[in-house]
């Protein structure tokens, strides 16, 4: 029995995608900043918005530029310092090196995998001008103990900016993860929860006058023909890519049940094994985009890892590495981050997409259960 990772072709048959759609944007004749991307803007925005605060969606080319373009708007650049966790994927870090701005490295909660809060204080420095909160594997940081940390020390000048990238959807005490800060980033990468064929992205917030330099920065800095009042760059999400989102956004919410059901799967069948399900955060209701389970060991991770791909099982590490690490940052940063290096060494990510049955959940546990 073979078992992938992802299998995006079969992942996307799961949708049933018309591709008639392809034909009636070739006709158009436009395929940039169209009726499809539009749409899909205002699809994103009535999704994430409520009756008391609408918001405002600009879709980009990527979520690393979204994220980009959420620090520009905020004119973060060269000598400032941003607090962000390690065990991320790299474009959170690229982000930041790439407005001139530092990464500050925050450690994680051993349970959840997520920033540690308590530390958060420690860290802040009058360098200090923004804080990027990953929701990480589709789980929710508590963003409004962040925000009520820094009302507590007089920081509320600090931004703070969601990168959503693992999490559409997920919300934490009724609140949809990307609505809970200044500036909130998305990925529309193609293996995830709500995927593009190709790259996507997108910035949402709710302030207009972010949205209003968003929407220029994204066009080359331009407020109109040829005004150029910022240093801008190339970011468009193109008219395919948004009809294709705009099919699958109106199944968000069966993709997320049969997740739901895969998970419970996994659950139920590995309780009582001797590796933990990363802890959801209190009060969330998380959007699970990737099932991350934790060994006792590295060595142990590893043996397993080798052990399912003999059983015909691929799995992944997200991640194997910690970006405090990378060797052009030159950071000594990894000395206080414990436990972000203990779980890049113990965690495992098990297969988990809408084109997994059931009965492939109970292979996999069964031979994680062989194992030991």
């Amino acid at each position: 029995m073979k078992i992938k990772f992802c299998d995006l072709k079969a992942i996307n048959k799961q949708y049933g995608i018309d591709t008639s759609v392809f034909d009636e944007v070739l006709d158009t004749g436009n395929y940039l900043l169209g009726k499809q991307t539009e749409q899909f803007e205002s699809n994103i925005t009535k999704f994430l918005s409520n009756e008391d605060k609408t918001g405002y969606t600009i879709t980009c080319a990527n979520g690393t530029d979204a994220l980009i373009l959420s620090l520009k708007a905020v004119d973060i650049s060269i000598g400032d310092e941003v607090i962000t966790v390690a065990n991320t994927a790299y474009p959170t870090i690229s982000a930041i090196l790439n407005v001139g701005a530092t990464p500050k490295f925050i450690d994680i909660d051993p349970q959840t995998l997520l920033m540690d809060i308590n530390q958060l204080e420690l860290i802040l420095s009058p360098k200090t001008k923004a804080i990027m909160i990953v929701h990480l594997y589709g789980n929710m940081v508590a963003v409004e103990l962040v925000k009520d940390l820094l009302r507590k020390v007089n920081r509320e000048d600090i931004i703070i900016i969601e990168d959503v990238a693992q999490a559409f959807g997920s919300k934490i005490n009724g609140c949809s993860a990307g609505t809970l800060s200044d500036l909130a980033a998305f990925s529309f990468y193609p293996t995830k929860n709500l995927g593009a064929l190709g790259d996507a992205g997108a910035v949402y917030t709710t302030n207009d006058e972010y949205a209003k330099k968003i929407r220029a920065l994204k066009h080359y800095g331009m407020t109109g023909l040829c005004l150029h009042y910022h240093q801008g760059i190339n970011s468009r999400i193109d008219e395919l890519q948004a009809a294709v989102l705009n099919q699958k956004i109106k199944l968000i919410s069966s993709v997320v049940q049969k997740k739901e059901l895969l998970y419970d799967r996994y659950q139920k069948g590995l309780r009582g094994s001797p590796y933990e399900m990363v802890m959801q955060t209190k009060n969330a209701h998380p959007h699970w985009h990737l099932l991350v389970i934790m060994a006792r060991s590295g060595k142990i991770r590893d043996d397993l890892r080798q052990w399912l791909s003999q059983c015909g099982i691929e799995t992944l590490i997200h991640y194997s590495y910690t970006v405090a690490n990378l060797k052009f940052l030159a950071s000594d940063q990894m000395a206080h981050l414990p436990q972000t290096l203990e779980a890049s060494e113990r965690i495992l990510s098990l297969p988990f997409n809408i084109a997994l049955q059931e009965s492939d959940i109970d292979y996999i546990v069964d031979c994680i259960k062989r194992f030991d």
